[in-house]
């Protein structure tokens, strides 16, 4: 009979006994230890009398009068006029057409020029066909 047949066996003993330590020598050790902890004010006796700290949370509450005064542009808020953007200043007329003509054209011409890469302003000599698909690594 071959042995990998053969149900295992161990010869692993589970329960050893622990070997006795010298009694006198840990005691001393743990006197020697109490005396240390009771300079230090840490030994347990000595923690029982301490008052426990007690940990506050701090109030994090605002009144209006703790804020400063806000102007962040929105119509209606407190009598501010909203900002306009540029597309509603050249809906209204307010710029030469000139420069209309010349924003509209680089408005034409922002785009990602690179695969997950940002908006940008593509130059002329960009070649369109490879826009969006191309490495930003070259």
């Amino acid at each position: 009979m071959t042995m990998h047949l053969v149900r295992g066996v161990t010869t692993t003993v589970t329960k050893r006994k622990q070997k006795r330590t010298n009694n006198k020598r840990l005691a001393a050790a743990n006197n020697e230890h109490d005396k240390w902890l009771r300079k230090q004010g840490l030994h347990t006796e000595q923690l029982k009398d301490k008052p426990k700290p007690k940990n506050e949370i701090p109030s994090y509450d605002v009144s209006k009068e703790d804020l400063p005064e806000m102007g962040n542009g929105i119509a209606g808020h407190d009598g501010m006029a909203a900002k306009l953007d540029i597309w509603e200043v050249l809906r209204k007329g307010g710029e030469n057409p000139d420069t209309v003509k010349r924003i509209k054209e680089l408005a034409n011409r922002t785009m990602p020029l690179y695969n997950k890469g940002p908006y940008q302003l593509a130059t002329p000599d960009t070649d369109l066909t490879q826009v969006g698909s191309k490495s930003r690594r070259g």
